[in-house]
Formats: structure tokens, C-alpha cells, sequence
């Protein structure tokens, strides 16, 4: 059961990165057209900052998921090296708390934070909760990794 766990979120991790990419490409299409079209008619062609900025937010906030996941994570790599295979360990299960403890207080507040989030974009038509939303998904999947991940130790030996 952990391994088909850890097998769908291998799989949410790729559909992130995918995502991600395509709200970059997204972005440097629309910021090459803007300008083309400015540099030719001298003329603004629609909201074209306000939907970068909105790619550029979902863009981080999906990267949060992919990023703990496969391990690209900030890290105390100098200092674990240095520890031993119980301190290693130790700090493992720090970060994991650590994790744990941040991604549980995101979703905890998450209900009340959206719902705060009131009103529309200005030039992009959408309710403004929205550009929270990666963000409240890349904690669920952060939270069930960590624990998908310490759930599949004790079968690897460690």
C-alpha cells in the first residue's frame, strides 16, 4: 500500500514539473508577444503583467511539491556528512518534523486564509483564493510525502 502511495505521488511530482513548465513557457510566450506588439504598434496588448505575475505565483507554489520530493531541497549536506549515521538519521527526522509541522499549520490556516482572499484580479477575471490554491496543494502533498516517506524507511533498513 505505502509503495502505490509513493508511486502516485512520483507521479503528482512529474505532473508538477509539467505544469510548471508549461506556465513558463506560458509566460515567455506572452512576454515575447507583448514585445512584438509594443515594439510595432506602441501599444500595450492586454493584461499581460497581471497574468505573468499570476504563472510566476502558481509557478512557485507548484515547485514547492517537486522540489521536497526528489530531494532538491535545501539541506544541511556539509554538516550531515560530517555526523555519522545517528546524527544523519537524527537530522532526517528533524527536517521531517520540521516539514511536517510547517506544511500542518499552511493546511490548518488554509480554510480561513482562502476564504479571506476576496474579490477578483484586476485584468484577470479570476477570484483571487485561486493564486493560494498551488499552494495548498503542494502542502498536502508535501505532508503525505514525508509521511509516505518515514512510513517506507523501516522497509529499507533504515
Amino acid at each position: 500500500m505505502i509503495s502505490l502511495f509513493a508511486s502516485l505521488l512520483d507521479r503528482l511530482s512529474r505532473l508538477h514539473v509539467v505544469l510548471i513548465c508549461a506556465a513558463l513557457i506560458l509566460m515567455l510566450a506572452l512576454n515575447t508577444w507583448n514585445i512584438l506588439w509594443r515594439s510595432i504598434y506602441d501599444t500595450e496588448p492586454g493584461p499581460i503583467l497581471p497574468w505573468t505575475m499570476v504563472l510566476f505565483v502558481w509557478m512557485i507554489f507548484l515547485g514547492f511539491f517537486p522540489l521536497l520530493h526528489e530531494g532538491r531541497d535545501v539541506s544541511l549536506e556539509y554538516f550531515k556528512n560530517r555526523l555519522g549515521a545517528r546524527g544523519q538519521s537524527l537530522l532526517e527526522w528533524l527536517a521531517d518534523l520540521c516539514a511536517l509541522f510547517m506544511t500542518g499549520v499552511i493546511l490548518s490556516q488554509s480554510v480561513e486564509a482562502i476564504s479571506s482572499q476576496v474579490g477578483r484580479i484586476p485584468m484577470v477575471g479570476f477570484d483571487r483564493y485561486w493564486l493560494s490554491v498551488p499552494l495548498v496543494l503542494s502542502s498536502a502533498f508535501i505532508f503525505l510525502d514525508v509521511i509516505v516517506r518515514r512510513l517506507a524507511r523501516p522497509s529499507r533498513g533504515n
